[in-house]
């Protein structure tokens, strides 16, 4: 077996969705996406940089694998995230800033298409002539709110290099070949929160074994941060109730877990079933007609829009 990491494209910033074919080599296991570049204020005073950027230059970031297998489709923060999640005590050396005048922004993230880095759960064949892979990259423009805004009056430019590199392995003819009968997905939902209360997020059970649901939680443009009050329940069907998790619960779990890199001020409270890295906590949804998570957020919380809940789910489903 033999590991090969190649950059497959580089290509000018520029907003909107490009379409980065990935090459007809080995077994794909990883795809990076790095940015680097200039965003310009034309004012004197600094502009407001968005909550979740620099990473939320990414609106979208999709692998397309023959038009009709779509196993990752997260944006950039969520990305960002899980990167956290999946190697405890990781941290993105990104740079942004808003300043008056020229400011750096900087980031990487990656895209994981097998479970782990020793685990090849998920990897995909695209040395196949029949196989087509497409990563489509959508990105926001330099004053999308979600990424910066400038000061009234004035105007934001950006100017940079976006570079996708994938990770592949080749293996000899008498190796033995990673199993393909496997997907790994994520993907990202949205609720938009109107009130206080119990809020229900229903998720997917179509043949969908769950290895880890994060919630995002955005009030007022900006992270939720720890709440007191606050929980966070899972439901199976409507005798189970396995999980009843307190922001203070997650505060502790995920300093422990993540060693400090998820704290509650980037919004993320995170059900991490795959902790062990063994499937001893999965939840294998195949055939349950109900699986939710019900948060209740308290009447101290004033909800002020934007005001959103992002779930991130990753999961594992059989190809055939």
């Amino acid at each position: 077996m033999r590991q090969v990491m190649r950059q497959v494209q580089s290509f000018s910033y520029a907003e909107g969705q490009t379409n980065v074919l990935i090459p007809r080599t080995g077994y794909l296991s990883r795809i990076w996406i790095r940015f680097y570049g200039t965003l310009t204020n034309s004012g004197t005073t600094a502009g407001t940089q968005g909550w979740r950027a620099p990473w939320s230059l990414i609106r979208n970031a999709r692998l397309n694998v023959n038009g009709n297998l779509f196993p990752l489709s997260e944006d950039g923060y969520s990305a960002e995230l899980m990167g956290r999640i999946m190697r405890p005590g990781y941290a993105d050396n990104s740079q942004m800033g808003v300043a008056a005048g020229a400011n750096t922004v900087e980031f990487t993230t990656m895209l994981p298409v097998t479970v782990t880095d020793a685990n090849q759960t998920g990897i995909i064949w695209a040395g196949n002539d029949k196989t087509s892979i497409y990563l489509e990259l959508d990105l926001r423009s330099a004053s999308d709110p979600q990424f910066a805004s400038p000061p009234s009056g004035d105007t934001l430019s950006l100017t940079g290099t976006v570079e996708v590199w994938a990770e592949s392995f080749l293996f000899s003819a008498g190796e033995t070949k990673p199993d393909l009968s496997t997907l790994h997905n994520i993907k990202v939902l949205r609720k938009n929160i109107t009130s206080t209360g119990e809020i229900y997020i229903d998720l997917p059970t179509l043949n969908q074994v769950y290895l880890r649901v994060t919630n995002v939680i955005e009030n007022n443009g900006t992270a939720l941060d720890y709440t007191q009050g606050m929980t966070t329940q899972y439901e199976i069907e409507d005798y189970e109730n396995p999980y009843t998790l307190t922001d203070g619960d997650y505060r502790a779990l995920q300093n422990y877990r993540y060693l400090g890199k998820l704290p509650l001020s980037t919004g993320a409270r995170c059900l991490d079933l795959y902790w062990t890295r063994t499937l001893r906590d999965v939840i294998n949804s195949s055939g349950l007609s109900l699986y939710q998570a019900k948060i209740t957020i308290p009447d101290s919380v004033t909800i002020t829009q934007p005001a959103n809940i992002y779930t991130i789910i990753e999961t594992l489903s059989p190809l055939s």
